[in-house]
């Protein structure tokens, strides 16, 4: 039965529940009966059907039938079947991408990573979690994920009474990647897209930057206080996101946003969303980071760091992933957590280390990739590398990168009393460091490699250089001038 059937029946009376994750939690009835097939005499929620967390990467937007998707504004759907064998049980979702004037779809990715869901039982049966669903990829354009039903893990101890509810939706985790199209320069060629002119052209001193489903994000500071301020990475136009009216102190983008308030609030802004959801009960981090589902937050106590996570859609509390050694950095990938154990600060004691996403809230298995380091922090991943700023004392900084399947050494690339910043895309082995030196146009961009010691100049001349980041097509920077710039990243200036 086709996709179009499926939907032609359903217009003609059969029941197709869709709803977004927050309206379908909110929708499951709480249970006290012994039979695991209604709640208080209710019909529990059906459970087959999909749910998709989607990213664009690059200048695009993608849709879905039936809809629900529209990204980068809505990327988020669940839509469940109430009854699969007359709604169209073997159809799907019907996701397709449509590319913006200069540039052009590249492809999809699927990543399996550990999600959370409200059960169909009881209360106390939920989060279930299970792993989102990869399948091949034999579409370069269209792609239509299946529906179906997975079976979920309850949570640790509620085993055995939790049985009966294990059954969830499918899901999916995916990436749609745009790329610019390349035009090489003539006679007649245009000057480069930035270097002059900024991107944006905002308010106070513009800080950290990055980019998240193709939207740019930017912390700025007036009068002593933090805004954010967010712009679509092909306009000029921008809105302010949280008006300045207290200072920020952490401020991340990955998948999402993350930012917290000296006064301890940490809260979120999902992708395409300008809409800000407090996660709940939160200690005060010393490092943060997203990926499709969760918001993570290492916090340090004496002697050891905690790892919390909450949903991107925000929780009361958080769940505790994995208790971790002393440290203030934190990323993640599809695999593994990524992060220091500083050894309290000793020149060459320090360790970037991995452990699985998987946790109970103990002691995880950990793996040591590259010693000899001093006090890391800025960790960001690549497609095979990781790349980071160690901090090695009397202001003296070094950016560094290593082989996160194989590591067998760090190589560091630029060394240096101005070296601040340091900015790497998820699909690329290549990175780019920012040089902060005083004075007029004493900043400048240099491009790396990863696992070499190899530079080459990308920006120079930049006055006030006080962020960067970078996707698929551009090289972003701020400026304390109030402005976002960007330039190609093959648009070296020589």
């Amino acid at each position: 039965m086709t996709l179009r059937l499926a939907l032609r029946r359903a217009a003609l009376g059969a029941l197709i529940v869709a709803t977004s994750l927050v309206a379908m939690m909110s929708a499951w009835p709480s249970c006290d009966s012994e039979d695991p097939a209604t709640s208080g005499g209710e019909p529990l929620g059906p459970t087959f059907g999909a749910e998709i967390a989607l990213t664009v990467v690059g200048r695009g937007r993608v849709t879905s039938t039936p809809s629900g998707i529209d990204c980068p504004s809505t990327c988020f759907t669940r839509l469940v079947l109430a009854d699969p064998s007359v709604d169209g049980g073997d159809g799907g979702i019907s996701l397709v991408p449509t590319e913006t004037v200069g540039a052009h779809f590249v492809g999809w990715t699927l990543a399996a990573v550990e999600l959370g869901v409200r059960a169909s039982g009881p209360s106390q049966c939920s989060p279930m979690t299970r792993k989102s669903t990869t399948l091949p990829v034999d579409s370069s354009y269209a792609l239509t994920v299946p529906f179906g039903e997975t079976t979920g893990t309850p949570p640790r101890g509620r085993e055995e009474e939790c049985a009966a509810f294990t059954k969830v939706p499918v899901a999916y985790a995916l990436t749609a990647t745009f790329e610019e199209d390349f035009i090489p320069p003539g006679p007649d060629a245009s000057p480069p897209d930035a270097g002059s002119q900024p991107l944006f052209r905002g308010n106070g001193a513009a800080k950290e930057v990055g980019v998240a489903g193709g939207y740019v994000y930017w912390r700025y500071e007036l009068n002593g206080l933090s805004g954010i301020a967010s712009g679509f990475a092909g306009s000029s136009q921008f809105d302010v996101l949280l008006a300045p009216f207290n200072e920020i102190t952490l401020f991340d983008v990955d998948a999402h946003v993350v930012f917290q308030h000296a006064s301890g609030v940490l809260q979120a802004f999902q992708a395409g969303n300008g809409f800000a959801v407090t996660l709940g009960n939160a200690p005060t981090c010393a490092a943060v980071a997203s990926d499709f589902a969760n918001v993570y937050c290492r916090a340090n106590g004496a002697s050891t760091s905690t790892l919390y996570s909450w949903p991107i859609t925000g929780a009361p509390s958080p769940t505790v992933v994995h208790v971790l050694p002393l440290g203030r950095d934190l990323a993640v990938d599809d695999q593994q957590f990524y992060f220091s154990d500083d050894k309290g600060g000793f020149t060459n004691q320090a360790i970037v280390e991995s452990a699985p996403r998987t946790g109970d809230g103990g002691m995880p298995p950990v793996t040591q990739l590259f010693v000899d380091q001093t006090s890391p922090h800025d960790l960001a991943v690549g497609s095979s590398y990781l790349f980071w700023l160690d901090d090695r004392g009397s202001g003296i900084s070094s950016a560094r990168s290593g082989d996160k399947l194989t590591p067998f050494g760090a190589k560091q690339s630029v060394t240096g009393s101005s070296v601040r910043f340091i900015a790497a895309e998820r699909f690329a082995s290549s990175y780019w460091v920012g040089i902060a030196a005083p004075g007029f146009g004493g900043g400048t961009i240099q491009r790396a490699f990863g696992g070499s010691t190899s530079t080459s100049p990308f920006r120079t001349g930049i006055t006030g250089l006080s962020g960067l980041a970078v996707d698929f097509g551009y090289v972003y920077w701020t400026q304390t001038d109030g402005s976002v710039y960007r330039a190609p990243r093959n648009d070296a200036q020589l």
